[in-house]
């Protein structure tokens, strides 16, 4: 199973691969012998509400981060606005980080592509978050989420190509995840004391769980 999920979606299983870690990217517990993951339901723009009632809540795309300052435009175009800061805790994927502090690194990933559809795939079992190990099956998961299921590939696969192999689902949404599976190398660190990476991809660590980031949140005024 995890060389299907970090193996492009038209490759060839190994049959002799054997992984450096058996650790998977859940929020896990054992239960008589079977991995089981518990999920929470979040309503982002409701968590964005309220935020807002005691945060100055600005959209937009940081470009550019400094020792005390980052830019923040509207677009491309945009001549962006600066905000001072004290502390900075950064969810950025680490690649993007790096090159707003202008100071690029190489990072190692691999793409994935999600592709929603309303109609229930003949082979999900909606008692599970299913996760597909098999050979026969293209895609490594399928995900049921507000009455839409969500198929992931790994590696990129055209919306074509996709209704060629699964004629009877039809695509509502398709969009590639150009970081979609990290390969960490080595520990991520900030520049600065005052900078906080949070999260997989800006910790760049694939084992980093929901748990661990809402442990990091509670415990960050205390350190």
């Amino acid at each position: 199973m995890i060389q299907k999920k970090m193996t492009e979606w038209d490759k060839s299983l190994d049959m002799n691969f054997i992984p450096t870690t058996r650790e998977l990217s859940l929020s896990s517990g054992i239960l008589m012998g079977i991995n089981y993951m518990k999920t929470i339901d979040v309503d982002l723009v409701e968590v964005v509400r309220r935020l807002n009632e005691k945060a100055d809540v600005q959209i937009g795309f940081v470009t550019h981060i400094g020792k005390e300052m980052i830019l923040v435009k509207q677009s491309k175009e945009d001549e962006g606005k600066w905000y001072n800061y004290d502390k900075l805790v950064s969810t950025i994927p680490a690649p993007i980080f790096w090159k707003a502090w202008g100071e690029e690194k190489s990072f190692d990933y691999m793409p994935i592509t999600s592709i929603i559809t309303e109609v229930k795939p003949k082979f999900f079992d909606g008692q599970y978050e299913m996760v597909y190990y098999s050979d026969e099956m293209l895609f490594s998961r399928i995900s049921h989420i507000n009455g839409k299921y969500a198929i992931e590939f790994t590696g990129i696969i055209s919306q074509k190509a996709f209704e060629q192999e699964y004629p009877d689902l039809k695509v509502s949404e398709y969009s590639v995840v150009p970081q979609g599976r990290i390969k960490p190398k080595e520990k991520n660190t900030p520049p600065t004391e005052n900078i906080t990476f949070s999260g997989r991809f800006s910790e760049w660590e694939y084992g980093i769980t929901t748990e661990d980031i809402i442990g990091q949140t509670l415990n960050y005024n205390e350190n």
